[in-house]
């Protein structure tokens, strides 16, 4: 995983040349979420989807963009989203 973006940096210290990247992963979560899969896939893709969307929000919440990533406190969630994640799928 190419890692663009530190979660010690500030907004304003990303080149904005890089700023274009920043939305990759909010893009990745749509397409998944709008993919045409069979019924069997739909609920995969559905928490591939979301877990992409929250790697999103927390890259927002790490540069101040937001104050809080309304998922992270629901763990069992988190933790079934961030298996999902790290899954390669084809």
């Amino acid at each position: 995983e190419l890692h663009l973006f530190s979660d010690n940096e500030e907004i304003n210290e990303v080149a904005s040349n890089e700023l274009r990247y920043f939305i990759l992963y909010a893009l990745i979560g749509w397409l998944y979420e709008y993919r045409s899969s069979n019924r069997e896939q739909r609920l995969d893709d559905i928490h591939l989807s979301m877990s992409y969307l929250i790697k999103y929000l927390q890259l927002c919440k790490n540069y101040g963009l937001v104050k809080q990533v309304p998922i992270e406190n629901d763990d069992d969630d988190k933790e079934k989203f961030r298996l999902h994640a790290t899954q390669d799928r084809q």
